[in-house]
């Protein structure tokens, strides 16, 4: 990985999804931390690492080299995450989503 490597966890995600495609146009190395690489388009298959949320030894093996991190996992996994980095970290950006609490609507949230 160079300097501007960026880890980005969950790139098969609506918002990971995005992210992965603006920090590319913007000419930004991207490394994906998926479930399942095969989701991912070619241009982010091939250096895609695997991981598995519910198994956390696992988290901290696709981390490995991590010095700026993105992660658009849900909040539930922000703290097991955080405690997988490895020493050497420069930024960590978590994203999520609280428009479970707009008033707009949005199709992909269901009404409570």
């Amino acid at each position: 990985m160079t300097a501007t490597t960026v880890t980005l966890v969950g790139a098969t995600g609506k918002l990971g999804a995005v992210v992965g495609r603006r920090l590319l146009a913007r000419g930004i190395s991207v490394l994906p931390v998926v479930r399942t690489p095969e989701k991912l388009g070619p241009e982010l298959r091939a250096p895609a690492r695997a991981f598995n949320v519910e198994r956390k030894e696992t988290i901290a093996a696709a981390l490995q080299g991590t010095r700026l991190l993105v992660s658009c996992l849900h909040g539930r996994y922000g703290v097991d995450l955080l405690r997988a980095l490895p020493p050497g970290v420069e930024r960590v950006v978590l994203l999520g989503s609280a428009r479970i609490f707009t008033r707009f609507p949005d199709p992909n949230v269901a009404l409570l």
